[in-house]
């Protein structure tokens, strides 16, 4: 009984590490670049995705947005020194 008690546990903790290795580790290396993002608002940064499964497609979403808010911040930028120009321009 021990030792199948044993194998049983031993089997418990290798089925554990796999789980956080294909579920766990992906989901906080997305947490890290996000947290990151937001603490840098730079919007260049990149997760890396990691499989083609569900959570790699949460990454490519999460890429998806960096780079449409990349562009728009650079639109913004462009626009304001239009304006600035024109300000200029008129005064």
């Amino acid at each position: 009984m021990v030792v199948i008690g044993v194998a049983l546990s031993a089997l418990a903790l290798h089925f554990g590490m796999r789980l956080r290795s294909i579920v766990v580790d992906p989901i906080l290396g997305l947490a890290r670049v996000s947290h990151r993002v937001s603490v840098e608002q730079d919007y260049s940064i990149r997760a890396t995705k990691s499989g083609n499964d569900e959570i790699g497609a949460l990454v490519d979403d999460f890429n998806g947005m960096l780079a449409e808010i990349q562009h728009r911040d650079e639109a913004l930028k462009q626009e304001h020194a239009n304006l600035e120009s024109k300000v200029e321009q008129r005064t």
